[in-house]
């Protein structure tokens, strides 16, 4: 019995089993993903890409008419240097403001000769960059930007140093690259930036100071899937499925609803690679080699995928 028998047969149990769920899967879930999508769950990149959560095309291609949509620019921010930027297709235009955010009274301000905002921008940039290349990290330049404004705004022009500094830039690009559509567990961000649990909370809680709103934006296993694929090798073709698995499973069992969605995410992707054993051998993702390129542990994946099997056992005799 080879390696890739052993563990279909540990999610399953025996063949029997697994033609019983393979079926109810099929039935129930699979049959869905083959109608077709509407696009109507589109998110835009940060490239000004568009990419469909429901099925996962991406609208970039120029034969495809539906993917040359004219931008309204609805989606903006203003950047550190006056500009509207669109977050859908990057668009820049100029903006004016009155309402100046610094007090600064030219030469004869008696604080300071010269103009802290522009200091503040210039020492902020470096601060950013100098961070992102000790660190190894590429990031585009229409987030960096976004994590720039953050930055600013969370640290209220103060100076940071250190460990607070890193884990301040790193919260910033967590929910920057959010903003995006580029979501990724805040734990992968922790170890980009070699922080621990106790850096990422403190530098939290300020985030939170300046950005309430955002405590209510919770990641679901759904919103890491795209990401899973990638880092696991899989084919973006087979994202429609797994969403709707991953929707069938939402909120099944308490140990579903507890773990972590990155956790909940792999275990969906793994479950649909041993409904498909001939891919799954095909792409020499054994458990092993699969828990690890989606960074977690063998006995977590073993545990999530093992419940998701025995729900549809259950769905089944109901």
């Amino acid at each position: 019995m080879t390696e890739l028998d052993e563990e279909y047969l540990e999610v399953f149990g025996s063949e029997s089993n697994f033609q019983k769920v393979s079926n109810k899967i099929k039935i129930e879930v699979l049959k869905k993903a083959k109608k077709r999508c509407k696009h109507t769950q589109i998110t835009k990149l940060y490239s000004g890409q568009g990419c469909c959560m429901e099925c996962g095309k991406n609208f970039q291609d120029a034969d495809d008419p539906k993917s040359i949509i004219k931008c309204l620019h609805t989606n903006k921010y203003e950047d550190s240097n006056g500009l509207f930027v669109c977050r859908d297709c990057g668009h820049e235009w100029e903006m004016f403001d009155f309402q100046p955010e610094w007090r600064y009274y030219g030469s004869a301000d008696n604080r300071s000769n010269k103009d802290p905002a522009r200091c503040l921008n210039s020492q902020t940039n470096k601060s950013l960059d100098k961070v992102y290349e000790d660190l190894h990290i590429d990031i585009p330049q229409a987030i960096k930007e976004l994590v720039k404004v953050k930055y600013i705004k969370v640290t209220c022009g103060k100076t940071f140093r250190g460990r607070g500094r890193k884990a301040c830039i790193c919260i910033c690009t967590h929910f920057a690259c959010r903003e995006f559509g580029e979501i990724r567990p805040i734990d992968h961000f922790r170890n980009q930036f070699e922080l621990t649990r106790k850096d990422v909370s403190d530098a939290l809680s300020k985030y939170y100071e300046a950005y309430p709103k955002d405590r209510t934006k919770h990641t679901k296993p759904q919103d890491l899937l795209r990401w899973v694929l990638m880092i696991t090798g899989i084919d973006q073709e087979h994202y429609r499925k797994i969403k709707f698995i991953a929707d069938y499973f939402e909120g099944s069992s308490r140990l579903l609803i507890r773990s972590s969605p990155q956790s909940v995410a792999s275990a969906i992707v793994y479950f649909y690679l041993c409904l498909n054993p001939e891919y799954k051998s095909q792409l020499g993702l054994t458990k092993n080699v699969f828990a690890r390129n989606a960074q977690l542990s063998d006995i977590t994946i073993t545990k999530l995928v093992k419940e998701a099997s025995e729900i549809a056992n259950y769905m089944i005799h109901m």
